[in-house]
């Protein structure tokens, strides 16, 4: 009997009854319980994984770059409010002209007629929100004015030049007409406060050897008379030879006509980013306004403030 009585509790059967025991309703109770602590945690460990899991994949790895959001210059700094648009953007010294206004944090549009090369250009630019592009031809008023309007920007440069060498129109269509063009859309527009112009030592030298390019230089000028004649203010750029590399010297300044062919100054050379910056200053110079300047760069010459220099033209 009590060998069997061993058997059946061992098997979960009564002793006495012969029937399986019943577990309490507290044992019952708590297993359930128990379970559903179980579960819970699991649910949450789960969660917590998946969480993690989602940081990881949002978080940089080591080689990846993470572009950070251009900021434009606030009202209270020196640039502040300026939005340019920037003609001739994907030549050589176009491009170092954005590269100068990203530089003190002024938000630059880009028009040009190859947009394939403009994207590739300022790619990281555009990524950041810095840089928009504009497509369009130079030649064609309404795309320069649908471009000047979209933007909204309130100061134009142009920096846009032809090649004359292959294009015997190229600086009546290019040179002339386009600035034409941009000064008519900045003027209909009407928020344009500024334009600057990039042209070239020796417009006013009909003899200059660069007018044997069909003009080139000849139609310049007369780009200039344009600008000077709208009534919206201006800064007329003349660069000597330019220069993509090499050492950087003083920057000089001196008024027009005085670089060329003797009895003035023989012309010399500038960087591409000298002139650039030379641009862009004349943004925030009150000496800048309304005048024609020409530039150069000597190795041996002292620093002298761009500021200084644009109030002694």
């Amino acid at each position: 009997t009590m060998l069997m009585n061993r058997i059946r509790s061992h098997v979960g059967v009564g002793a006495a009854s012969g029937r399986p025991n019943k577990p309490s309703s507290q044992a019952f109770g708590s297993g359930r319980r128990g379970a559903a602590k179980k579960v819970g945690r699991a649910v949450q460990r789960e969660r917590a994984q998946l969480a993690c899991r989602a940081i990881e994949d949002s978080s940089p790895s080591d080689g990846e770059v993470v572009p950070v959001t251009f900021q434009a210059a606030g009202d209270d700094e020196l640039y502040g409010g300026c939005k340019a648009i920037v003609f001739g953007a994907t030549g050589k010294t176009g491009e170092e002209i954005v590269k100068s206004l990203l530089k003190v944090a002024v938000p630059s549009s880009v028009f040009a007629r190859d947009v394939k090369k403009a994207n590739d250009m300022f790619k990281s630019d555009i990524e950041t929100e810095g840089v928009s592009v504009y497509e369009g031809d130079l030649t064609r008023y309404e795309d320069v004015t649908k471009a000047i309007e979209s933007s909204a920007c309130n100061v134009v440069f142009i920096a846009s030049g032809s090649r004359p060498a292959m294009d015997p129109l190229g600086p009546f269509a290019v040179d002339y007409n386009g600035t034409c063009n941009i000064v008519a859309a900045a003027k209909k527009q009407g928020s344009v406060k500024h334009i600057v112009l990039v042209t070239s030592i020796g417009v006013d030298d009909i003899l200059f050897p660069l007018n044997l390019f069909w003009g080139v230089l000849f139609w310049k000028k007369r780009a200039e008379e344009v600008l000077q004649r709208s009534g919206i203010k201006y800064t007329i750029v003349r660069p000597g030879g330019l220069k993509d590399e090499g050492a950087a010297g003083a920057i000089q300044m001196d008024k027009a006509d005085a670089f060329g062919l003797p009895p003035r100054k023989t012309p010399g050379s500038i960087l591409r980013s000298q002139v650039a910056d030379v641009c862009v200053e004349a943004l925030v110079q009150s000496g800048a306004s309304n005048k024609t300047v020409e530039i150069i760069a000597e190795e041996n010459s002292p620093v002298v403030p761009l500021a200084e220099q644009f109030e002694k033209i």
